[in-house]
């Protein structure tokens, strides 16, 4: 903090020497939450969109995402997407059917697979109605059974929404592919296209007809009939039109263009034989008479939702996937529009892409975090730099970047504000040993005379008392440590060093001039704890006490806020991913309460030093999961215990009544129960983050020695024995951030001065 934000916070302080009371419970705050103001659209597969021609909006619900299904509720404004915050949703699901009725001016949902209690998929039969207002559930005698995977339009010639296809359980076509909803009653169809799952269907206005194209016939083993066939029906009977046009596809989206009068088809996954490995990223108009190809979607995609919006005579597509659902699967978050001509990205998303081996690291000199990675699962893939804005992530339009990889290790040089990059895999399955370094402008390719084997699954961190970057080896690197101080990387070659092993946990300790080691994989996964001080490696041991359960892949950044290491996540031996937060202070790991945040592995982490706030991002979601996350998190930690206020015994706990925050008050408060409390009380006050490295302050004789958490620049003094010291916080962003490192004590007649614990507060 600089000494012009000391000045003002002297302003607002309260007067030496008064008491001022201040209301609230008292509480702690360490929270993982999603950055404020970011847009919670998430990259989602298996979503549905329908257009509200009465009050032009795009209406989408559901879709599943890396942390499961959703029961959202999206409208699309034509620049934006908002949440609508309605008393009832449907349950949450995804690749379910919906259309807009145009009669009744209502949107029509039906069935979609989501998970039960035990995590088991269930099919769901129901049928839902959004008149814009709120969802109800209509029931019916008779109807569809339960179906994933169906299409439905709106006839606007008989004022019906059809349905057709799905399937009626696990690789299982539902027989009764065609079923009509009246707004009343359900029917069943005539015959005609064999039935099929995820076909792409549309109405087309211009000639009142139904136009159905692909889809995924039943599965024989490893081999799944997928169409190439267009169908029309005109409110009577099906006939196949004998076209060529797009190559076999199923899962491809679908909407009529009004502004040109044209049936649009975009993307979609190929043949299944023996296995799903391809995805379009093609598009294509069907005008009644023949298919021409168009310009393609600036990515592949499968599994979008997608409709025609009216007010901007643009086709609308959210969300969809690149690669197989379900199995570490790659969500686009960017709403793209196609206008006949062109495509355009009027929302780019919120995230990263998300991928496995999320590689991040906080820039200091340009004050925002960098991603690096893969941003396509193509060969070859395509590489991708994003910073963050505070709220989203925004790519950088850039003519050099570092080869497309995952696997690979960054980390900031503080001495030289440089981040530095070091092998990973190549999508072509190389493996690399290249140094690069971003200096907030360019990626520039650095050419050092030594340098380490190619390598995955290494990792990184920056030694900032000897202005080194040291890299912990990964695989066929011969277990040699690195080091390197921007000019060639040096081997280390301790006599003592940790075992091999693969993905562990790494950060350094500031407070410690220690590196630390954490976990990984060998043949079984590690829960062990090492310390590299640039000289030797020490292996940590902590008797009984709590440690973190064995894991690879997990990560660890240092808090410089809080003066220690974070770890989070990580994998079993089972694959299972973890949801876990500690801290580790040098002397224990404490497991702390910090939110729910989904369970992830392999994912990107590092300090904001802007912001005072450990950033995740990204990562697997470990098996039985939904993939590849894209989703970034903060940990707030608000008011939060630094360090015990005396030795042996600890000390009088020091707490927040309420969140330090800009244009608002908060206390800091504690309480001497001892009877020999002579009602004299200080509290101390550091701007900036308590040290991990108290000063013992010498006591009177008979007295308890204490630590000394800061240099205090001021003392404030109540009287009473249960101070609360409040404070109003300017509305000023010089605020918004700061640390400020408080302790107290209580004056006891004896002669005799209790400590408190120590409190990081940063302001929100």
């Amino acid at each position: 903090m600089s000494s012009g934000s000391i000045a003002t916070i002297r302003n607002w302080l309260p007067r030496a020497g008064v008491l001022i009371a201040c209301a609230g419970a008292a509480n702690a705050q360490i929270q993982w939450r999603e950055p404020e103001g970011r847009i919670r659209l998430t990259g989602r597969t298996g979503s549905a969109m329908a257009y509200d021609a009465s009050r032009a909006r795009a209406v989408l619900f559901g879709g599943v995402d890396g942390s499961g299904r959703r029961d959202e509720t999206w409208e699309w404004d034509g620049a934006q997407w908002h949440e609508r915050a309605l008393a009832t949703n449907p349950p949450a699901r995804s690749h379910h059917a919906m259309t807009w009725d145009a009669t009744r001016l209502r949107a029509v949902l039906f069935g979609g697979q989501t998970n039960d209690a035990s995590g088991s998929v269930v099919l769901l039969g129901d049928l839902w109605e959004y008149d814009g207002t709120n969802w109800s559930q209509r029931t019916f005698a008779a109807g569809p059974l339960g179906r994933v995977g169906a299409a439905m339009s709106f006839d606007l010639a008989r004022s019906r929404a059809i349905l057709f296809g799905g399937n009626a359980g696990a690789n299982v076509v539902a027989t009764d592919p065609h079923w009509e909803w009246d707004g009343a009653q359900w029917m069943q169809g005539p015959a005609g296209p064999a039935p099929r799952a995820q076909p792409a269907m549309a109405f087309d206005a211009a000639r009142n007809r139904t136009v159905l194209f692909g889809g995924m016939g039943q599965c024989f083993a490893f081999s799944c009939p997928t169409g190439a066939d267009t169908w029309e029906f005109d409110g009577t009977s099906w006939q196949q039109r004998a076209l060529l046009g797009p190559p076999a596809r199923h899962a491809a989206a679908m909407a009529f263009d009004a502004a040109r009068n044209r049936i649009v088809l975009v993307g979609g996954q190929g043949g299944c034989q023996p296995a799903c490995g391809i995805t379009y990223d093609d598009a294509w108009d069907y005008d009644g008479a023949q298919w021409t190809q168009r310009v393609s979607l600036p990515i592949y995609l499968h599994s979008a939702a997608m409709a025609f919006d009216l007010a901007s005579a643009r086709c609308v597509v959210s969300g969809g996937t690149t690669v197989i659902p379900n199995s570490q699967s790659s969500h686009n978050d960017a709403t793209l529009a196609f206008d006949g001509t062109q495509w355009s990205t009027p929302s780019p998303g919120a995230g990263t892409p998300a991928r496995m081996s999320d590689a991040i690291a906080f820039d200091e000199a340009r004050r925002e975090m960098v991603w690096f990675g893969a941003t396509d699962v193509r060969n070859p893939a395509t590489p991708g730099t994003f910073r963050f804005s505070g709220s989203a992530w925004q790519r950088l339009a850039l003519t050099q970047e570092p080869p497309a990889r995952t696997t690979h290790a960054m980390t900031y040089d503080r001495a030289r504000s440089r981040v530095v990059l070091f092998g990973g895999t190549a999508s072509n399955g190389t493996f690399l040993r290249d140094t690069w370094e971003w200096d907030g402008a360019t990626w520039n390719a650095i050419t050092p005379a030594n340098s380490p084997a190619s390598q995955y699954g290494h990792a990184m961190a920056f030694d900032s008392v000897r202005n080194v970057t040291v890299l912990y080896p990964g695989a066929f690197a011969q277990d040699l440590l690195h080091e390197y101080d921007g000019v060639t990387w040096t081997p280390r070659t301790p006599a003592i060093k940790p075992p091999n092993r693969l993905y562990p946990g790494f950060a350094f300790d500031e407070s410690r001039g220690v590196a630390v080691l954490f976990g990984g994989i060998q043949q079984f996964v590690k829960n062990d704890c090492w310390e590299w001080d640039g000289t030797a490696w020490t292996q940590r041991t902590f008797g009984i006490a709590p440690m973190p359960e064995p894991r690879s892949y997990s990560r660890l950044g240092y808090d410089a806020a809080r003066s220690r290491i974070v770890l989070f996540g990580g994998q079993r031996q089972d694959f299972s991913a973890i949801s876990d937060t500690w801290d580790y202070d040098g002397a224990e790991w404490i497991q702390r309460n910090a939110g729910a945040v989904p369970r992830r592995a392999l994912h990107g982490m590092a300090f904001d030093r802007a912001k005072n706030r450990m950033m995740i991002v990204g990562g697997y979601g470990g098996i039985g999961s939904f993939g590849n996350l894209q989703d970034t998190w903060e940990l707030v930690a608000a008011c939060d215990r630094a360090g015990p206020g005396e030795l042996g015994n600890g000390g009088l706990p020091l707490s927040c009544s309420a969140e330090p925050r800009v244009g608002a008050s908060f206390c800091v408060q504690f309480q001497n129960p001892s009877p020999n409390a002579a009602g004299l009380d200080f509290l101390l006050l550091t701007p900036g983050s308590c040290t991990r490295t108290p000063a013992i302050v010498s006591p009177p004789v008979g007295c308890a020695p204490s630590w000394l958490y800061g240099l205090p620049t001021d003392v404030l003094v109540a009287f009473g024995g249960s101070p609360s010291f409040c404070f109003t916080v300017p509305n000023s962003p010089v605020f918004l951030f700061a640390a400020i490192c408080f302790q107290g004590s209580s004056f006891e007649q004896p002669g005799c001065f209790h400590a408190t614990d120590a409190v990081q507060v940063v302001v929100q």
